[in-house]
């Protein structure tokens, strides 16, 4: 499904679009939503068009002058345009959260990516317990933020922030944690002679610190 950015392309930022939202087109809102952030590889001019996951309308009850119905959205609309500059066209509540949720990620990945480097300098008979105790660190990072924000008491708001926060903080975890059980089954596999899976491995390490760095690097 193709989808032009709002105004025809014809936007107040020239940076490129880092993101997007799109929604069901009810005049009063509602309904269901997606968001797409692109690669930073993908990223497009504001002129573009935008081709996004597929999306569907959804069905839902609303209140009618002949009562509550139940009916499919009329249509699609995209609520929101994120720019590789954090400036945004659209629902700014929706800005708002993604902005959130992208600083806890980059915090989580800002805490791992040193950890990460460190493996490129073990010998591989070392890898398999650094490795192990990579994942029981990264799942650590979230909670012990958990325990400084949350030793005070929050507003409803602040609440809602750190949830937020803490979401995009699980969303880089789970981002560098399948990588690392790649890792560990490459280790564990006997189909290569172990020096042809040591230069694999190795390899792998510099992809994964390398999206690493991109994903930190990433404006949403």
């Amino acid at each position: 499904m193709t989808c032009a950015i709002p105004n025809g392309g014809r936007t107040k930022s020239r940076n490129r679009v880092v993101a997007y939202q799109i929604g069901d087109d009810y005049p009063s809102g509602g309904g269901g939503s997606v968001i797409a952030r692109l690669a930073l590889d993908d990223l497009t001019p504001p002129s573009a068009n935008l081709r996004t996951i597929q999306y569907h309308p959804t069905s839902t009850w609303r209140m009618t002058p002949q009562g509550l119905v139940r009916g499919m959205a009329p249509g699609i609309v995209i609520r929101l345009v994120v720019f590789s500059d954090r400036s945004f066209e659209g629902d700014e509540e929706a800005a708002r959260r993604m902005f959130t949720e992208c600083d806890g990620r980059r915090k989580e990945l800002t805490l791992v990516l040193p950890m990460l480097k460190q493996l490129l300098d073990l010998p591989q008979a070392q890898l398999p317990g650094a490795l192990e105790r990579l994942k029981t660190r990264i799942s650590e990072i979230p909670q012990e933020e958990k325990r400084v924000r949350t030793s005070k008491q929050l507003s409803p708001e602040q609440q809602e922030e750190w949830r937020r926060f803490e979401s995009g903080m699980y969303e880089g975890r789970n981002l560098i944690q399948w990588q690392i059980e790649q890792l560990q089954e490459w280790l564990n596999d006997s189909k290569f002679p172990v020096e042809l899976n040591e230069k694999r491995i190795y390899d792998y390490i510099r992809r994964v610190i390398a999206d690493c760095e991109k994903w930190m690097n990433h404006p949403v």
